[in-house]
């Protein structure tokens, strides 16, 4: 299996794409731009249709298209940004929600600045060394986030299951 260049438009900076980031894989890459410490990915959404959040059924009428920034795990030690134009749908006449934007498998979800892959490195810190070790860790492999954001991630974790107790002791102090 060879190496597939992915975006011609964008030429022979996004050749790697796939590798590197592979929630771009259904886009179309407009520019990879250098920015020294940051690597900036310009790409937007070619999908033709989108599910609603709601209901569930898809939706092929487009009502507008917006710019929302996402960060996404370092690349070679550089921060990689991408900056994705994506389209609100009007939504269906069965159903109550009448505009939706469209969301990237792997890379968005609702108001969030952080792909997927990013928020589950940053919450695998959090957990191992969480406040200003976190920190420091988090700036090593290129994605710095501070004490307070590693220990808000950490406290949005939901409660783990408790199993069943099969004993219970109780001690009294006077």
């Amino acid at each position: 299996m060879g190496i597939i260049v992915l975006h011609a438009s964008a030429g022979e900076n996004a050749c790697c794409l796939r590798l590197f980031c592979p929630a771009l894989r259904e886009m179309d890459v407009l520019n990879v731009e250098d920015l020294g410490d940051t690597m900036l990915i310009a790409a937007r959404t070619v999908a033709s249709e989108a599910p609603c959040p709601k209901c569930g059924l898809p939706s092929t009428r487009v009502h507008s298209r917006y710019r929302r920034t996402v960060w996404d795990l370092a690349t070679g030690g550089r921060a990689v940004k991408v900056e994705l134009e994506v389209r609100r749908f009007c939504g269906e006449p069965s159903c109550d929600r009448e505009i939706f934007a469209e969301q990237v498998g792997g890379l968005t979800r609702r108001h969030a600045r952080r792909s997927t892959a990013l928020r589950t490195l940053l919450t695998s810190i959090a957990i191992a060394l969480a406040g200003r070790a976190g920190a420091r860790m988090a700036y090593l492999v290129g994605v710095p986030a501070s004490p307070s954001t590693l220990l808000r991630t950490l406290r949005a974790l939901p409660d783990p299951e408790i199993g069943k107790v099969t004993v219970l002791g109780v001690d009294d102090f006077w």
